[in-house]
């Protein structure tokens, strides 16, 4: 059973209103504000180096045109992300561990494997909850080891709550992780009677993160954790 005394300040992509997203000024920054946990994507590189980044493309972060997985980590270091290099998940999984919780959302497929051996390799299994939108990667993350924590990532299409608790189940997760956009106070009922744990992103809004926090949900993804 989950214990729903605490709300969770979760840095999404690291402190990304105060440094850039997913680089590791923005996970010192959010160790600075003393957040609870800091999430993050995973992708890979053409040869298979595991780095942080949330885009399939990187125009939108770096200005330079074409697919992350078209690189080699070589050629992906000439790359920047506002004046920063985008770290490899092991130099943040070193940044953060032993810090605080951590998210890693895996943003493609294929890099479960990989990515929990990482995890292991650094003793962090109890510190990590893994996400992700392809629920196969999840069921592929407890196929390794039961004990690993997972959270059910949802989409902003509108989901009903005993669907998304379903949906849960099927994957055997600790925690729903929802869209403030859909997110309802239906959720966090149906999710806390099957004993789930209710993350909510991203929200940057006071009056946003006001409402969510009264309402009890578990944790509050923001760009703006000093806000909660």
């Amino acid at each position: 059973m989950q214990d729903f005394a605490q709300i969770r300040v979760i840095a999404h992509r690291g402190a990304s209103h105060y440094a850039p997203e997913n680089t590791l000024p923005a996970f010192h920054k959010a160790l600075d504000l003393g957040v609870d946990m800091v999430e993050f994507d995973v992708r890979s590189t053409r040869d298979g180096a595991l780095v942080v980044f949330h885009d399939a493309r990187l125009d939108r972060l770096t200005g330079v045109a074409g697919r992350l997985d078209a690189l080699t980590y070589d050629e992906l270091s000439a790359c920047a992300v506002g004046g920063q290099r985008i770290p490899r998940l092991d130099e943040v999984l070193a940044a953060v561990g032993g810090h605080c919780q951590v998210n890693i959302e895996i943003k493609q497929r294929g890099l479960v494997a990989a990515i929990v051996a990482e995890v292991q390799r650094l003793g962090l299994q109890r510190e990590v909850i893994f996400s992700s939108l392809r629920h196969r990667e999840l069921l592929e993350v407890k196929a390794i080891d039961p004990r690993l924590r997972v959270g059910l990532l949802l989409n902003v299409r509108p989901v009903l709550a005993m669907t998304a608790v379903s949906l849960a189940r099927a994957v055997d997760a600790e925690a729903l992780i929802l869209p403030r956009a859909t997110f309802r106070p239906a959720h966090l009922r149906a999710a806390h009677r099957a004993g789930l744990a209710v993350y909510v992103w991203t929200v940057n809004e006071p009056e946003d993160i006001a409402w969510a926090t009264d309402l009890g949900v578990d944790g509050i993804f923001s760009n703006y954790p000093d806000l909660i």
